[in-house]
């Protein structure tokens, strides 16, 4: 086997290692869209979202991780349920993933006054996608069992839930992954770590500054209560702009904001940084422009030019206002 190939091998499994705090790859860009963590921020605001987003991780490294999705979440009009899901597709190296999510969410309205509503969700996805691993370009010189040396492939079915308690200035959430349990055939049992539940705990808060500034920090924290742990935490500053909404509750439809995400590794016997990433997007009338760079912390930083994470979208919203319970509510339209 060349040396290229085994740098490719070394790459895959630093990668692998890295997701199995998370395991789906499409969920390393919840900071663009919670709803890809939890199924019930689909429909927590009121407008309409489509985002396209893609993520080039360790960019300068051949076949390095590539992976993009389509999103779409809606908030049934005068409803209380939500309906949305995403397509991806992922690659890196010889693996590639491509599927389908499909989520929904009901949202009981606890409290609701003037400025504010209590909200209790709950929400569902039901997942499928094809994984093919491809070794028919692998070098064969030196035979190795495991490799098969030619394309198969296989359908890996999956689903997720999670519970949502949410204000329009604060959320708190659980989420967990992996509930059909499966067995990918592509790999053998002895050599593969059994998938266990994959829980994530999300937090929230908004904070005004002024008259037309926010804080928004957050705390992400993922665990399969087998060992392997990673804490998520991110912090940006809004600033909001343009003509407000004359109401009891001041809104913007315009903002601009920077941020900073920290990742850390809390695995029962590796306790370490993994990356920082500066971070900033807009939203100017009904479109969103979100990117973050994303700098490794790991040895194999030292290899590559960081991790690039773009995403684009459109809201739409066809009143400021929704009747719902004994008040008349300006639209929640923050996505935290």
């Amino acid at each position: 086997m060349t040396l290229k190939k085994i740098i490719l091998f070394v790459v895959f499994g630093i990668s692998v290692i890295s997701l199995k705090a998370q395991e789906v790859p499409v969920h390393e860009q919840y900071i663009f869209d919670y709803m890809l963590v939890n199924p019930c921020f689909t429909g927590i605001a009121e407008s309409s979202v489509i985002k396209l987003a893609h993520r080039e991780q360790w960019t300068g490294i051949k076949d390095s991780p590539r992976t993009s999705f389509l999103l779409m979440r809606h908030r049934l009009k005068d409803q209380n349920l939500g309906i949305g899901g995403y397509i991806f597709t992922d690659s890196n190296g010889p693996n590639s993933h491509h599927g389908l999510q499909l989520s929904g969410s009901y949202h009981l309205l606890l409290k609701s006054k003037r400025t504010n509503k209590l909200i209790l969700s709950f929400g569902i996805s039901l997942r499928g996608e094809f994984h093919i691993l491809d070794e028919s370009n692998f070098e064969s010189d030196i035979y190795d069992p495991v490799i098969k040396y030619s394309s198969v492939s296989s359908f890996l079915p999956n689903a997720n839930a999670g519970i949502l308690l949410s204000t329009t200035s604060l959320f708190i959430g659980y989420a967990v992954d992996n509930l059909i349990p499966y067995t990918d055939k592509l790999y053998n049992d002895s050599y593969e770590p059994r998938r266990y539940f994959l829980h994530n705990f999300h937090f929230g808060k908004i904070w005004n500054v002024g008259r037309d500034g926010q804080v928004r920090p957050s705390l992400t924290f993922k665990t399969n209560l087998h060992g392997q742990n990673q804490a998520d935490f991110s912090f940006r500053y809004y600033f909001l702009f343009d003509k407000k909404v004359k109401s009891t509750f001041v809104k913007h439809s315009n903002e601009f904001w920077v941020g900073i995400l920290y990742k850390q590794t809390m695995d029962k016997q590796h306790f370490s940084p993994l990356s920082v990433s500066p971070a900033f997007g807009f939203t100017f009338n009904k479109f969103t422009l979100s990117y973050l760079y994303d700098f490794g912390l790991t040895r194999i930083q030292t290899r590559n030019f960081g991790t690039h994470q773009i995403s684009i979208g459109i809201k739409f919203l066809h009143n400021y206002y929704s009747t719902w319970n004994k008040f008349d509510i300006p639209y929640f339209e923050s996505d935290f």
